[in-house]
């Protein structure tokens, strides 16, 4: 089973980097491609000044997307790997109460 990994690419005056979640760098920059084509930001490979890399980590990794906070779950317990921070929280505050805490 592949891994997914956050690909983060830092441009020349973007305080942050554009972050794309693939299971490999090929596929990464086939996003970044992709993304060029359909937006008028400036991701032009010139001003690409670092690339990194990060292995998301379950119930440390976040995320805020349409105002909504999300926790890295992996790709075993949801079709994306992500879930509702909300969520995640009442998993376990129940997994607390199961375990006697």
């Amino acid at each position: 089973m592949s891994k997914i990994r956050f690909y983060k690419y830092y441009f020349t005056g973007n305080d942050k980097p554009v972050i794309m979640e693939a299971e490999d760098r090929l596929t990464a920059d086939k996003m970044m491609q992709q993304l060029k084509q359909n937006t008028t930001a400036k991701l032009s490979a010139k001003d690409l000044i670092d690339i990194r890399v990060e292995t998301p980590i379950i119930g440390i990794s976040k995320r805020k997307r349409h105002n909504q906070d999300f926790v890295w779950v992996g790709k075993e317990f949801t079709s994306d790997g992500w879930l509702l921070q909300s969520e995640y929280d009442e998993i376990q505050k129940l997994k607390k109460q199961q375990n006697g805490n």
